[in-house]
């Protein structure tokens, strides 16, 4: 996938969603992670195939990126979109109200569903409560840890890697994170599903 689209994508979910204005900061843990492993703003942004403009104003918390774009940057530092977005509370104590900011789960895509964190802070998993999915099948995510999707509401196909599986209310699937994998609805309903993923720090240079 080139450059051009995956930055007209980010341009347009970010003019069609509003700032996030709550004290966590995911421009903040975007910037930090980035510093911590020593990468410049420019070499993300190249890496993660968006343009260093953008990745600036996500880091100033001025977009409200889609998950397949935080993805996009997470994978280049390690780390996944749900945990850059549980990052940017300190809290020691994680409290999610309703209400709280959510993210589009597919940029440009009219059906996307709407992402909203359960897990705020450093810990060792986190978990997505994801309302609505497309129903065409979208890019597949990769990211490491162990993670459980469980289908609250709706009908469900999960694509593991090829392996398709169906998947009604109350059905849960448990997958290696790195294994590539995406889901769409096969209803005309509403859907909503809970992620739970575990939390990998990225291999230091020793483990190399």
């Amino acid at each position: 996938m080139s450059a051009v689209p995956a930055e007209r994508a980010a341009a347009a979910e970010s003019s069609a969603e509003a700032t996030d204005t709550s004290p966590a900061s995911l421009g903040r843990a975007v910037r930090a992670e980035r510093t911590r492993l020593g990468i410049t703003l420019r070499q993300l942004a190249s890496l993660s195939g968006l343009s260093a403009s953008f990745i600036s104003q996500l880091e100033n918390d001025l977009v409200h990126p889609s998950i397949p774009t935080l993805d996009r940057i997470g994978r280049q530092l390690g780390t996944t979109a749900q945990a850059l977005i549980a990052l940017g509370d300190p809290a020691p104590t994680s409290v999610v109200r309703r209400g709280s900011p959510v993210h589009p789960t597919h940029a440009g895509v009219a059906s996307s569903g709407r992402a909203r964190a359960l897990v705020r802070g450093d810990r060792a998993l986190s978990a997505l409560e994801v309302n609505g999915s497309p129903h065409e099948f979208a890019d597949y995510f990769q990211h490491p840890g162990e993670e459980i999707l469980y289908i609250v509401e709706g009908e469900i196909e999960l694509d593991l890697d090829g392996e398709l599986i169906q998947l009604a209310p109350g059905d849960a699937v448990t997958y290696d994170g790195l294994r590539p994998h995406r889901t769409r609805s096969t209803c005309d309903g509403p859907t909503r599903i809970l992620l739970v993923t575990q939390r990998l720090q990225p291999p230091s240079d020793d483990d190399r």
